[in-house]
């Protein structure tokens, strides 16, 4: 079995990667069309793979669209 190895990201990671305003990443979010967060303690963490897939969803999505 293979292993997966995770990577909690802070929300500010988060941002660098999607270039987005910390509102629209909540909005999104809340509409249920990027990953949730994970609660650690008082503080929120999203995994780099979930964020990182998200990503990839939207270039295939966009490169569909464009052909």
């Amino acid at each position: 079995m293979e292993k997966c190895h995770h990577r909690f990201l802070r929300l500010r990671e988060v941002l660098t990667l999607v270039g987005f305003s910390r509102a629209h990443v909540y909005r999104l979010v809340k509409a249920g069309t990027f990953p949730n967060s994970i609660k650690i303690g008082d503080s929120a963490r999203w995994l780099e793979h979930e964020v990182l897939h998200w990503m990839e969803q939207q270039i295939a999505v966009n490169r569909e669209l464009a052909a």
